[in-house]
């Protein structure tokens, strides 16, 4: 078990290795030149990284949020194990899209939300990822200092610290101890204004209104690691 703030992989690791999250938080960052750190991503149980993938403008770093169990996996034996699985390949390949999809999420929120629909919305999709994985509560907590939620959302403390408190005096959340307590789901989820394209496609699988082998050759020309095309798939 690593304990929180350990740091997993950095840039100049090599890239002969995925670190899948089996228990707690992990976060996925770059750290520039200047010393400042984006998060590109939460990283829950279940989820999956690459080392070093992004590290065009600065170091990129996997570290533990919470104490955590990570397990590394080489890539030679990973691929041989989705040869050998389709439910690991629909599963592969469904981290693949969901992890495009939050990406595109997070772009369009960048442009086109205030800061405070930003963090109500980082809040609702790390609830929705928790539900996802069966570890969903009536009141979430999510391990989230302001500091955490500036770095995700390219936003000052202070800005932050107006958002938060804000979201409390309105009772849809409660902060404990650099935690975020979301005391009112329902009204979060209205306050978000409906979900993006992420949260839809995970409400789609929980649905069954996606299937996984609509899933694999969907994701084929994305990843392609199990080097198995659709068509032999077919």
């Amino acid at each position: 078990m690593l304990q929180g703030g350990a740091v997993v992989s950095e840039s100049h690791d090599p890239p002969d290795s995925v670190f899948v999250i089996e228990a707690g938080w992990a976060i996925n960052s770059v750290v520039t030149r200047s010393g400042r750190r984006q998060i590109v991503d939460f990283l829950l149980p279940g989820d999956w990284a690459w080392p070093g993938i992004y590290c065009g403008q600065g170091a990129s770093v996997i570290a533990t949020l919470t104490p955590a169990e990570i397990r590394r996996v080489r890539v030679q034996d990973l691929a041989e194990h989705l040869r050998r699985n389709q439910r690991l390949q629909a599963a592969w390949c469904f981290g693949t899209i969901l992890g495009h999809l939050l990406l595109v999420d997070r772009l369009v929120a960048l442009g086109c939300r205030s800061g405070r629909e930003r963090t109500l919305y980082l809040f609702w999709e790390l609830i929705r990822r928790l539900d996802f994985v069966g570890l969903g509560e009536p009141r979430p907590t999510l391990p989230l200092s302001r500091a955490v939620i500036g770095d995700a959302l390219g936003m000052t403390d202070r800005h932050v610290s107006r958002v938060v408190k804000w979201a409390e005096g309105e009772g849809l959340i409660r902060t404990r101890r650099q935690r975020i307590e979301v005391v009112d789901r329902a009204r979060l989820h209205e306050a978000v204004g409906g979900d993006a394209f992420s949260v839809g496609l995970m409400e789609q699988i929980d649905g069954g209104g996606v299937a996984e082998a609509t899933l694999l050759p969907v994701a084929c020309g994305v990843c392609g690691l199990c080097g198995m095309s659709a068509a032999a798939r077919a």
